[in-house]
């Protein structure tokens, strides 16, 4: 193994204030940042006082020649090269990009090592009152039509369901589980986690009629699964 470093790096999901001590010095420390979005990571980087890393770019679709291409020119700059790696907002590869440039990376034989934090998938676990000792389902966000039912009816009804949407598909997405599921499941919805607007709604689905869920901001929400 080569001595370069690609750090997978957890960022806050709203409130900047949420990023530990050991991600700013890493931030400070590498070489350059990779990011899902320049603009957001700049944002980011000036709130704590981070001016001298250069900032590239790789997004959802960079294909895997361009991030070779990328993590080459990087390597043959800093020897060896410490880069670090964002998303917009959490912990990268949980429904964000970050799979594809770990991939190429250990492909180049460089160390991959992760420095976790925030997730809105586990800051809605630890507030929805509900026991989850024995495991929970991650669907990340549902299809939107191609595989939708089949996935929801395949779910295990041992499990706490756990998904993110966007909130003018929450509603659908919800009365498509209400469908599959005991009308009196409870669902837990959080918006906007961290920040100034937080909501965290607890609803039967067969309250969903008289539900309406804010417009703004990625929900994410879990369910206990009880099969009809």
């Amino acid at each position: 193994m080569n001595n370069n470093i690609l750090y997978i790096v957890a960022t806050p999901i709203g409130n900047l204030k949420d990023i530990t001590l050991r991600a700013l010095e890493c931030l400070r420390s590498v070489d350059v940042i990779i990011a899902e979005d320049t603009r957001v990571a700049n944002r980011l980087l000036q709130s704590h006082g981070i001016s001298n890393v250069k900032v590239e770019s790789v997004r959802e679709f960079t294909t895997s020649e361009a991030i070779c291409r990328l993590l080459k020119k990087i390597s043959n700059e800093h020897r060896p090269a410490n880069v670090a790696y964002i998303a917009d907002a959490g912990t990268p590869n949980i429904s964000d990009p970050g799979g594809r440039l770990v991939e190429e990376a250990r492909k180049m034989d460089w160390l991959v090592t992760p420095i976790p934090g925030a997730s809105a998938l586990t800051t809605l676990l630890s507030v929805c009152g509900q026991p989850i000792s024995d495991g929970f389902l991650f669907l990340g966000f549902l299809p939107k039509k191609k595989g939708r039912q089949t996935l929801l009816k395949s779910i295990p009804s041992r499990w706490p369901v756990v998904f993110y949407e966007r909130p003018d598909r929450l509603k659908r997405t919800l009365a498509d589980l209400a469908g599959v599921y005991d009308s009196a499941t409870i669902a837990v919805i959080g918006r906007e986690l961290t920040k100034m607007f937080e909501t965290i709604d607890i609803i039967n689905l067969e309250q969903l009629d008289s539900y309406t869920p804010v417009t703004k901001g990625e929900a994410v929400a879990m369910i206990i699964p009880r099969k009809k």
